[in-house]
């Protein structure tokens, strides 16, 4: 077994783990046998590597999962681990006991899992989170967006994720934690030494609340690495992502209400018909999606839908059926920008390629939809 011309004996310990990784992959990649079920269990494949082979090496060994569908196991003691959100269980055994409990967590909404860590499991704070996304960066051209929560990310990936390159999306569980990691990726954004080490970029981006919030801005130089931005929905014109300043239209907007309404109005209705309440799942599926709104309009009106006359006093019922935490999750796995892509999809793409003078067409969306995820398929 050789890599780059190399016996795999003369490898250093890290090397050695990344063409295992490598080995496996290949393999699966030419296999047609589909009569086995195949378990791959690797123990600490971060041993040995830089933060940036880490986070490569795991990207890897979770995309043997996705790709072919395979059942990977795995042990580490890697921090950044959690810098990669996706599709997995995060397992916690504890043998304090005379029987040994098991704690599973959901790797992909890790951030907004806290509240029900054991108490022997702790995260580290948001200066190590920090760190290690800036050795990363400068390590290699890493690009990064710093969200909310779980179902913004999945809107993101289904959006924009293919546009940029070696993009990374971390939702961290709220406005507060977004706001720390710009405010600390703000102080080496400044420092010109710091600057001229980054290969990536960061954007944080953010809802705009019922309270208006100040934060620091970037200069202007600083702006080209790390940039703290805010969902708006406007008027007369389309929703956009624009910087946090104490002055400016300012209306409560979160990522749900700049959407398409046809196109939040066909995600939702699979959510409804398996999981709303007799009574809203009726009024829902008498009513059709309004295709004169501006936007979904979620935390407004639910502007995207158009409901009988009769079935008008539902609607409270209806829009408290959306905003629970695990509807809005499912309805985002599920959701496919084929009509209208936001406007801020641009902004994001400019951020990150400034060459780039305008994002995807709605004519490209309409013929390249966005897959929906294996998860949302069975929803």
């Amino acid at each position: 077994l050789q890599k780059d011309g190399k016996p795999i004996q003369h490898l250093s310990s890290g090397e050695q783990r990344v063409a295992i990784i490598d080995v496996a992959y290949a393999f699966l990649s030419k296999s047609t046998d589909t009569s086995k079920e195949l378990i791959i269990a690797i123990d600490e494949p971060e041993v040995s590597l830089s933060p940036t082979n880490c986070l490569n090496q795991f990207k890897r060994i979770f995309s043997i999962s996705k790709d072919f569908k395979k059942q990977v196991l795995v042990s580490t003691h890697w921090y950044g681990l959690l810098m990669a959100p996706a599709e997995a269980t995060l397992n916690h055994i504890n043998r304090d006991s005379e029987q040994p409990t098991l704690k599973s967590l959901d790797l992909s909404k890790i951030q907004e899992e806290r509240r029900h860590f054991p108490d022997s499991f702790e995260m580290k704070s948001y200066f190590d989170l920090v760190s290690s996304i800036l050795s990363i960066i400068k390590g290699s051209p890493q690009n990064w967006i710093i969200c909310e929560g779980n179902d913004d990310s999945n809107y993101l990936k289904t959006i924009i994720s293919d546009q940029i390159k070696n993009l990374n999306i971390l939702p961290i569980g709220g406005r507060g934690g977004v706001i720390k990691v710009y405010e600390y990726m703000r102080i080496a954004a400044e420092d010109k030494a710091e600057r001229g080490l980054l290969q990536g970029k960061v954007l944080c981006i953010i809802d705009s609340d019922p309270e208006i919030i100040e934060v620091s801005s970037c200069s202007s130089n600083a702006q080209k690495s790390l940039k703290i931005l805010r969902f708006q929905n406007f008027k007369n014109e389309q929703s956009d992502l624009v910087p946090i300043a104490p002055n400016g239209h300012y209306t409560e907007t979160e990522l749900e209400d700049t959407l398409d309404p046809e196109d939040f109005y066909n995600a939702a209705k699979h959510i409804v018909r398996s999981q709303a309440p007799e009574a809203v799942k009726k009024a829902f599926l008498a009513g059709q999606a309004n295709k004169n709104a501006k936007y979904a309009g979620i935390n407004y009106d639910l502007d995207f839908l158009l409901l009988e006359n009769g079935d008008h006093y539902l609607k409270n019922d209806i829009k408290e059926f959306f905003l629970q935490d695990h509807v809005k999750s499912d309805i985002s796995k599920r959701y496919s920008a084929i009509h209208t892509t936001p406007k801020w999809a641009s902004t994001i793409i400019k951020f990150f390629n400034p060459q780039s003078t305008k994002a995807s067409t709605n004519k490209e969306t309409a013929e390249q939809p966005a897959k929906l995820s294996e998860n949302a398929d069975h929803a």
